[in-house]
């Protein structure tokens, strides 16, 4: 039970206000792939055996990753800077080689589905995403069996490791590609400078899901506005808005791409 439970529902009817200033467009042809927990929902019909993605934001359920991988055949990598997340992906691949099976998140009633062959379809990178490729601190949760680290201190912990983070931009050159079919952004709040990057370097990226902090969990209504004044970059950059998931998962698919989807563009 929550120890705030006035506040979260007070919170939670601002979410919902803002989806609805929002109105999303109608995107029938959705398909939600991995976990509960880990899972996003992405058109059905946008990812093939050619495709690039990019998914920021690994913890210990990579279920969405997986599923891509198995599903599309599609070059799925990985970046998280964590250390538990590279052991995850690394036991991952160890125990599907070896045709054992990989609980998801530590939890044995789930495993990963994955066949051996489409293990070389994921690509596991240590860093972290942002608007300048250097060192940054990445704070540690107060829960020491919670793997997510952030790259602000919102827990007070003032514990943290130094972890290598790089641009969007020179990753993209360092691996020769012009341009992503999916880029996944579940990022503790270094989603926003990642986005800035994003337009202000103009890169082609075909579709973007996100997790906003701010809108997933609860941090005022002064953050809520940070959110929305990113949607609104992106939707402005020329994305539309194509779904809200309950999770307050956002989707953005470039204006181009979405015609082509929904069939508007022939």
């Amino acid at each position: 039970m929550s120890l705030y439970p006035t506040i979260e529902k007070k919170y939670y009817k601002s979410r919902l206000k803002i989806q609805k200033v929002l109105n999303p467009n109608s995107f029938n042809n959705l398909i939600s792939i991995g976990t509960q927990y880990g899972g996003w929902t992405i058109p059905d019909n946008l990812l093939n055996k050619s495709s690039i993605c990019y998914l920021a934001g690994a913890g210990e359920d990579i279920s969405f990753d997986v599923g891509i991988a198995e599903k599309y055949q599609s070059q799925a990598y990985i970046f998280d800077p964590t250390p538990r997340s590279k052991m995850h992906f690394e036991e991952l691949k160890d125990k599907v080689s070896n045709n054992e099976k990989m609980p998801i998140n530590n939890d044995n009633s789930k495993h990963y589905d994955i066949k051996i062959e489409n293990l070389d379809y994921l690509h596991f990178e240590d860093i972290g995403l942002s608007d300048e490729s250097t060192e940054m601190k990445f704070f540690q949760p107060e829960d020491p069996q919670n793997i997510s680290h952030s790259l602000t201190d919102y827990q007070n912990t003032s514990k943290y490791i130094l972890v290598k983070v790089e641009r969007l931009r020179d990753i993209m050159k360092k691996n020769g590609h012009d341009e992503l079919d999916l880029l996944k952004l579940e990022i503790a709040g270094a989603e926003y400078p990642v986005i800035d990057s994003i337009i202000e370097d103009d890169l082609k990226i075909k579709t973007i899901i996100v997790q906003f902090d701010a809108v997933s969990y609860y941090s005022g209504n002064k953050s809520l506005k940070k959110a929305y004044i990113a949607i609104k970059k992106l939707m402005k950059f020329g994305y539309k808005l194509a779904g809200i998931s309950s999770r307050f998962h956002y989707l953005f698919v470039r204006n181009d791409v979405y015609d082509k989807l929904t069939n508007k563009g022939t």
